[in-house]
């Protein structure tokens, strides 16, 4: 699975709407008291694997798409499409990082169900939510320097 970008919206594209709608989401959940690190506006993608065995592939052969089989054809053309199968992409999605064993299953129902209210307010329909459980870890640290090869004379200048 991989995390896809997010261009535009729309609708959440417009203006500051979605800061507005992220900020209104916090308070949902702060409401529930629903232990959050993070929300996150996010898609995913995948390659499906292509159940045909070789006598279906012939007959798909015969069948014309009615494309010229160029990538132009292909909606999302700046996604390498993977020789394994199909890629699946999920639709945008409101993900809300949680603190793991705080939250059940209802009261994500529910949550779930008042962030789809909000949406539903500003007119939007094609958001998906979702949940996962994660720890928020700090990564400070010294400044990292950039690599130099170990004959280069500047070599004990780049270790900190």
């Amino acid at each position: 699975m991989q995390l896809r970008p997010i261009y535009e919206h729309h609708i959440l594209s417009e203006g500051d709407l979605w800061p507005t709608i992220r900020s209104e989401v916090i308070k949902l959940l702060n409401q529930r008291n629903i232990q959050h690190s993070s929300v996150d506006l996010v898609r995913f993608s995948w390659a499906k694997e292509d159940n045909k065995n070789e006598d279906d592939e012939k007959n798909d052969d015969d069948e014309d798409d009615g494309g010229d089989g160029n990538v132009s054809d292909i909606e999302d053309s700046d996604i390498k499409l993977s020789p394994y199968g199909t890629v699946v992409t999920t639709p945008i999605t409101i993900r809300e990082r949680v603190l793991p064993d705080t939250l059940t299953g209802e009261v994500a129902f529910k949550s779930s169900n008042d962030i789809l209210d909000l949406l539903k307010e500003h007119g939007i329909s094609d958001v998906d939510v979702a949940y996962r459980e994660s720890v928020a870890k700090s990564s400070s640290g010294p400044e990292l320097f950039t690599s130099v090869s170990d004959l280069d004379p500047r070599r004990p200048l780049s270790i900190p």
